[in-house]
């Protein structure tokens, strides 16, 4: 039988949320009851298994008069029926105009997820380095903006987090659609008495070089799974040590050893500042063993990421998803699609071949903007994300890449790529052009600067913008080359150089 959980209001405050991420986190768990988050733990496990099992997701919609059966039968203590507009359409985690007086639980769950939104922009604003390195601080800022116009929404979800730890070389897990596509697991970076002071080091270097926000953003996992290294917990509490917080770890390896798993969590739960930890779930499987051997309220503020067959999430094609020899990403893609405009999945194969230039393909997973360092091979490089690409098929941009043999060499490797890759401004005498994935369109309506999911009207934007674009889509020439064809064409000087600057702060200039 369902359980039962009435909503409860939130508690008062009276003072306005906090701006640090983490005292926003703890205002925002603790402005909730036990009431209310034991219902919302049982709303988002009810959520995890719509998103990851189709038959169930599918079920709901052609029966919905069964929903409370079918969700009973699954275990699931909640009441679908007060969340029927979450799934009765299709899946959506968020409803922003509902009436929650007749959906309180509704009411409850969207506030909820707002929330988590909110705390995910403190995150971003969090690791701004500031006026520590304010150069560094205006590129990151150049590569988000680039990515609002070359991924639209989807880059609403990176937080562009400045550092990035691999604590192994390669990954157990071998996962198909890898976005990375990491190698089969080689070596670890073991916790002895060298290697122990060496990562304490290169975590004291990089905050001190970037301050504490930049620091605390990073984390301990890329192309890598946290669980390869019996170390793992160990380097993470020195993380905390020097940064003063948990950074966030992800595991799709959740289910392989549930007593390490239990302690991983068991740091988060004791430590306040902490970005909590995720599970790439990767069959149902995995997922009925995740609910088995974890209640929902111990995984209340555990995101757990469905990647299975199954799953309503489409995975971006980049790495080893983009060369699957069986083409599993495009099945997955085209089951989606069909259940998205409610087709027939028998019917799959006589759908036609989406476009290979269509805004669901590429995408990315990558999110730093700054260091990735691999501590086994001593390697650093200078990443950013873009869209996958024939020459980025990782969904990240390389800018620099080198090597370290201790702090010092770590150290001055950050400081050559500063100075040499964040110029403040635009180098005025370097040939500049617009980058690969920026497109100059004449024609009806008239000139336009386009994404794969973005357009910029020229026209609109001023009368220097058009015949710029036009000269930095050519490339070949440098800022003040254009400057000065631009104002032999009648353009003032400020304005010139204004129309130049903006599409540097847009990010959008190689």
């Amino acid at each position: 039988m369902t359980t039962q959980l009435a909503p409860a209001p939130l508690a008062a405050t009276g003072a306005a949320p906090p701006a640090d991420p983490f005292e926003f986190h703890r205002w925002f768990t603790s402005a909730r009851s036990q009431e209310q988050k034991r219902l919302i733990a049982r709303i988002k496990r009810f959520l995890e298994l719509v998103m990851a099992d189709q038959e169930f997701r599918l079920a709901l919609k052609e029966h919905p008069e069964q929903a409370a059966e079918l969700t009973s039968r699954r275990g699931l203590e909640v009441d679908p029926h007060a969340l029927e507009p979450l799934w009765r359409q299709g899946f959506t985690t968020i409803i922003p105009k509902a009436d929650y007086k007749r959906w309180p639980q509704l009411g409850l769950w969207c506030q909820w997820v707002r929330d988590i939104l909110k705390y995910r922009d403190l995150l971003f604003l969090a690791g701004d380095p500031g006026p520590g390195q304010p150069a560094f601080a205006k590129w990151r800022g150049r590569r988000a903006a680039a990515n609002d116009f070359l991924l639209g929404p989807r880059n609403k979800a990176i937080v562009y987090p400045v550092f990035a730890y691999e604590l192994s070389k390669g990954c157990s897990q071998g996962c198909w659609f890898c976005a990375f596509a990491a190698p089969r697991l080689e070596a670890v970076f073991r916790y002895d008495r060298a290697n122990a002071r060496l990562w304490n080091q290169i975590l004291e270097t990089g905050l001190e070089m970037m301050g504490l926000g930049a620091a605390q953003s990073g984390f301990c996992y890329w192309a890598t799974e946290p669980s390869d290294n019996p170390d793992y917990l160990r380097f993470l509490e020195d993380f905390r040590r020097v940064n003063g917080m948990l950074c966030q770890t992800t595991t799709a390896a959740a289910t392989r050893d549930p007593a390490w798993t239990r302690r991983m969590l068991a740091l988060y739960d004791q430590e306040i500042r902490a970005v909590k930890p995720r599970f790439s779930v990767l069959s149902l499987k995995m997922l009925a063993e995740i609910h088995r051997l974890f209640s929902p309220d111990e995984l209340l503020r555990v995101e757990c990421i469905p990647q299975n067959p199954e799953s309503i999430l489409y995975k971006a094609k980049t790495g080893r998803a983009a060369r699957d020899p069986q083409d599993r990403w495009r099945q997955e893609y085209r089951q989606r699609k069909n259940e998205q405009r409610g087709e027939s999945l028998a019917g799959e194969a006589s759908q036609p071949e989406p476009p290979l230039e269509a805004p669901d393909f590429g995408g990315t997973t990558a999110c730093v903007s700054g260091y990735l360092v691999n501590m086994v091979e001593r390697t650093v490089m200078l990443v950013s994300p873009c869209q996958a690409s024939a020459r980025w098929p990782l969904g990240y941009r390389v800018h620099a890449q080198g090597r370290f043999d201790n702090a010092a060499d770590y150290r001055a490797f950050i400081a050559r790529s500063i100075a040499e890759h964040m110029p403040p401004t635009l180098p005025s005498e370097e040939p500049a052009r617009f980058n690969e994935d920026v497109a100059y369109l004449e024609g009806p309506p008239g000139p336009v600067l386009r994404s794969r999911v973005k357009a910029m009207g020229l026209e609109a934007a001023g009368p220097a913008y058009a015949p710029a674009a036009e000269m930095l889509a050519q490339g070949g020439l440098s800022p003040s080359q254009i400057m000065g064809r631009l104002m032999d064409q009648g353009q003032s000087p400020l304005e010139a150089a204004a129309v130049l600057g903006h599409f540097f702060d847009m990010g959008l200039l190689d």
